[in-house]
């Protein structure tokens, strides 16, 4: 349909526009043009409309895109259509309803989709020159923007004991109302009081002698000038400005004598404290009354006592809530004090709080706040702490009689709960008030400051305590029992056990999880409670399915043996089949399983070699004899046959290794003596002594091994003479990504060609027809991530190496990611969040943690940490170290930038490593943070100031490498240096004009370009190979 118009001022869009499709008119490109342009600009959800008069293509969202720059026309969504300009609002109403809407001068053309034909773009690739397997269906089913957390719900503790701890009674409303009422008149009774426990030591009644004997001797001097000249005292009075200038004279010196000795007496208070002499701490002394009940019954008391005597006590209590105070206690002596934890003292995982595990408490002690500590100093100073105590002191009194008199429901209410090995925000100023619920903190004493008893005091508490709970425990009232044990004396240890014996799991399971308990005792809960899903999540997690084992086997062994199946699935998830045979081994109805997963390991591998021998001594040999023969006759294989020696040396029972040995031992002899190896001549005399064979002893007398030369390896690091390598000739395919196997195999990522297998020649061994631009390698080896990037996402696949299974995980967004994984857990960097995803079938979210303010600017991994450096809002650095088995925060500091550093980088085991560039000797000096007495060293190489600017740094185990462009040719310099030895070990000639990449592991290092040229370093074994593909 055509139209004539004129009201349309601008019939084209210009500059930067929201584009949500592009138009190809027949008139400006033919059908071939088209559909180049057509593939060009399509991408994942786009339509393709073929028209008799062009080409339609729709985006599934609006993109910016510059309008100048594109081949086609394009189209903006407005007024529910498509349109090729913007429209005048007051014409909007005349436009016909239509699916698409050109503008070509004043010629308005409409189009609608039905007249069209809706184009696949698949069908258009020939797909005759390509070799086709049957495989999975590769649909994309699942796309996250978000990834969906992996949830543990943890009740409330309400929720936990269904509110039978009962609300608080009448009276007690009654009375804290009146105590409200009463508040002017309770302050001045205070204020008496306090006068009555005023100390007056010996050195304050010193101070006031010296006080007045320094006035007294400033008159007595006074008088006698007078008397002696008469004169002075008839011209001070006619001269009162004179008098006043005496008197003020006097007062000066009183004043500054007092200051001084004020200030003389703070210094030795402060060098006292930091001496750990004198206690800078608020002590809650005993009372006439706590005097009286501690000295009843002293034998009581000892024996109370005797299970504790070895503690150090202090007493903290929340002051978030003052109102309705959910007081904490811990007990302490004079002069210490064991503090609670702060609830976010440091950046702390945060995963979906509402319902899933609590944040994990920091396994670090919190400083305390730094006021606090100057205001109980002053407090000290100007003896405002006796009020503070004696009103601290007073409160404790009331619940000490509410205990006495057995009114257990209102003592509860005032006791103030016990703490131990926690940190606390410092020294408590307030008084605690009575709860109005009983109820377990949900943040196990978060944002708590300390009330400080002497030793004696804290005892009593704590035996009140547990009389209290004992007597609870007897009338069969659980939760309030459980409430003394875990809110009051702060043992979450014994009250889950509490719970256990009354056969209570599922209340223990969520209590230990509230309080994040130890996670062996969690999975053991949770197997008891028969939640299976948290059992293996949290075992998952934290990885420890053997401990929780261990403790299960001492009171139910048939969960011990499930939870052990679930282990040894696990296992093979991650395709570790050797641990997941030792694992099954112990369930013998489950050992044919055991059998297949033999099958999926590698024939000559030595470590399946040695465990076949061990578990299935009998038929070992018939079934490896190939295997043992190709390892016996082919010469290349020594590593493998000195592999096999390091495994039976490891073990502590050779029986079943006989004839294995027996088989190999003449060759393993002359391997050590030919090849580098770790292996000792002690280490060859046990293993010639373990074959019991007496014509191998006559063949290789013992005797004679110590004239055995053996060959040590060396290490890169460790080589003395610089070596210098030339990069690889140009291949055929682009290598998008390199990743070493077991047995001098390679994994390389050749796009949209797929991904294939190759050895140490470059023969191809297996193709995988996944698309892939990056690789992400598995601890062990035996399994891959396939990344596909398309714009701001990744599509992601788990391809099984041993097994040759696929499986498709969906599409997902992030920034960052280490390039190793555990097998199962996989961190990613997503909008500054640091994300763990379990990636054993659907992508999900077992720990977060979100780093901002700062932004992430690099990231390493090592075997024990994770490590992030960040930039903070003030452009300065920051590091962040988290332990990859529990996901603690185990370090965190800021960078001290020193002047003229220039480029940092951060180490998997050197941790920040600090570059800045010589303009005068045009060299680059170098420092690893981690060495604190560590001085600048000059790198033995000349560059020029862009040249450094444009450098690029790396690091693996204690070498950097530097890559350092050419000026005035094409191509660059990768330098190994060893920053200990201050000197170059390897230098690599990339004699190309093409981008490449580098890819390091713990000790290993792979170069590859998009030419074809594959480069490998093993740093321990000093082994470089090259690869053209």
């Amino acid at each position: 349909m055509e139209n004539t118009t004129d009201f349309i001022r601008y019939p084209t869009l210009k500059g930067a526009q929201s584009v949500s499709g592009i138009w190809f008119p027949t008139q400006w490109f033919n059908s071939k043009q088209r559909r180049r342009l057509l593939i060009q600009y399509y991408f994942l959800g786009c339509e393709i409309y073929q028209f008799e008069k062009g080409d339609l293509l729709t985006f599934p969202s609006e993109r910016m895109l510059y309008c100048e720059r594109l081949e086609g026309w394009p189209l903006i969504y407005q007024n529910g259509l498509l349109c090729s300009t913007k429209l005048p609002k007051t014409n909007s109403q005349q436009l016909p309803q239509a699916d698409l809407l050109l503008i070509i001068g004043n010629h308005i053309s409409t189009y609608y989709f039905n007249d069209a034909v809706n184009v696949d773009p698949s069908l258009w690739v020939d797909l005759d020159g390509y070799q086709l397997l049957e495989t999975k269906s590769y649909t994309i089913n699942d796309t996250y923007d978000v990834l969906p957390d992996l949830i543990i719900e943890s009740k409330s503790m309400t929720q936990i004991f269904d509110d039978k701890i009962p609300s608080p009674s009448p009276k007690l409303i009654e009375f804290i109302e009146q105590k409200k009422q009463n508040k002017k008149n309770v302050e001045q009774q205070i204020s008496k009081q306090n006068i009555k426990f005023k100390p007056c030591s010996q050195r304050r009644e010193s101070r006031i002698w010296l006080l007045c004997i320094a006035i007294f001797s400033i008159l007595f001097l006074f008088s006698s000038i007078v008397t002696q000249n008469e004169n002075l005292f008839f011209e001070l009075e006619d001269n009162a400005y004179a008098l006043k200038i005496v008197l003020v004279f006097i007062a000066f010196l009183v004043f500054i004598f007092i200051k001084f000795k004020s200030i003389i007496e703070l210094l030795k208070l402060i060098k006292g404290i930091k001496q750990s002499v004198i206690s800078d701490k608020i002590v809650v002394k005993s009372s006439a009354y706590f005097a009286k009940k501690l000295d009843d019954n002293p034998q009581n008391n000892k024996a109370n006592y005797a299970q504790i005597a070895n503690n150090t006590h202090s007493m903290t209590y929340r002051v978030n809530s003052l109102v309705r105070s959910q007081s904490t206690v811990n007990g302490g002596k004079l002069d210490e004090m064991m503090s609670i934890k702060d609830g976010i003292a440091n950046i702390v995982p945060i995963v979906n709080p509402s319902n899933d595990i609590p944040e994990r408490r920091k396994n670090h002690n919190r400083k305390p706040s730094r006021w606090r500590k100057y205001l109980s100093l002053f407090s000290i100073v100007s003896k405002l702490s006796h009020l503070i105590a004696f009103q601290q002191g007073n409160y404790i009194e009331t619940m000490m009689k509410k205990f006495e008199q057995g009114n257990l429901e209102d003592a509860l209410r005032y006791a103030i709960p016990l703490g131990a090995d926690s940190d606390s925000k410092g020294q408590a100023f307030g008084v605690p008030k009575p709860r109005n619920k009983l109820s377990l903190s949900e943040s196990v004493y978060g944002n708590s400051s300390s009330i400080n008893l002497d030793e004696k005091l804290y005892q009593h508490l704590q035996s009140l305590y547990r009389q209290s709970f004992e007597k609870l425990a007897k009338e069969n009232k659980v939760e309030q029992a459980v409430f003394v044990l875990v809110e009051l004396l702060n043992n979450l240890q014994e009250g889950l056990e509490f719970l256990e014996e009354r056969k209570l799991y599922k209340q223990a399971m969520e209590l230990a999880i509230a309080r994040d308990a130890d996670p062996e005792y969690i999975v053991k809960l949770c197997c008891l409670a028969n939640d299976w899903h948290k059992a293996i999540m949290i075992a998952r997690r934290d990885n420890i399915f053997a401990n929780a084992i261990l403790i299960l086997e001492k009171t139910n062994q048939q969960l011990a043996n499930k939870l052990r199946l679930e282990w040894t699935n696990t296992l093979a998830e991650k395709a570790e089949w050797l641990a997941a045979i030792d694992t099954i081994w112990p369930l013998t109805q489950y050992r044919h399983l055991a059998e297949k997963w033999f099958n999926y390991v590698d024939p000559l591998n030595p470590k399946a070699i040695v465990k076949r021998f061990i578990l299935k001594p009998d038929d070992a040999l018939d079934k490896l004899e190939d295997s043992l023969s190709i390892i016996k006759n082919t010469p290349s294989y020594y590593q493998k046959r000195l592999d096999i020696a390091q495994e039976i040396i490891a073990q502590q029972h050779v029986e079943n290794l006989k004839s294995l040995l027996c088989v190999l031992i003449n060759h393993i002899v002359l391997d050590a003596v030919t090849y580098p190896n770790t292996l000792t001549k002690f280490d060859i005399a046990r293993l010639i002594a373990f074959t019991q064979d007496q014509s191998i002893r006559v063949d290789i007398p013992i005797s004679s091994l110590a004239s055995l030369k053996l060959v040590r390896p060396c290490p890169l690091f460790e080589c003395t003479t610089l070596q210098h390598i030339s990069c690889p000739e140009v291949g055929h395919r682009a290598i998008y990504s390199m990743v070493v196997l077991t047995d001098d195999r390679y994994l390389l990522a050749l796009g949209q060609a797929g991904m294939i297998i190759v050895d140490r020649t470059g023969k191809q061994l297996t193709h995988f027809m996944i698309a892939a631009d990056k690789l992400i390698i598995s601890d062990n080896k035996m399994q891959v991530l396939a990344l596909a990037k398309c714009g701001d996402y990744y599509r992601i696949h788990k391809i099984d190496l041993s097994t040759k299974k696929t499986l498709d995980l969906g599409i997902i967004k992030f920034q960052h990611c280490h390039e190793e994984f555990d097998g199962i857990n996989w961190t990613i960097i997503n909008n500054n969040y640091i994300e763990v995803i379990d990636i054993s079938s659907k992508l999900s979210v077992v720990w977060r943690v979100d780093l901002s303010p700062n932004q992430i600017e690099q990231i390493a991994r090592n075997e024990s940490d994770e490590l992030y450096l960040t930039l903070t809002p003030n452009n300065e650095f920051e590091e962040f170290h988290y332990s990859r088995s529990n996901r603690y925060l185990t370090h965190r500091g800021n960078i001290d930038i020193e002047p003229g550093v220039n480029k940092i980088a951060i180490s998997k085991k050197q941790g920040v490593l600090f570059f800045k560039y010589d303009k005068a000797s045009q060299r680059i000096l170098f420092k690893p943070r981690n060495y604190r007495f560590y001085q600048y060293k000059e790198i033995p190489l000349n560059l020029s100031q862009e040249q450094f600017d444009t450098m690029g740094i790396l690091s693996i185990d204690c070498l950097a490498i530097l890559q350092v462009k050419r000026l005035n040719e094409l191509g660059s310099d990768i330098y190994f240096y060893h920053y200990l030895s201050n000197s170059f070990k390897m230098v690599i000639d990339w004699h190309s004009s093409d981008p490449f990449s580098i890819f390091c592991s713990m000790n290993e290092c792979c170069l590859f370009d998009k030419q074809g040229r594959g480069l490998h370093i093993n740093v321990n074994e000093n082994k470089v190979t090259l690869l053209s593909i």
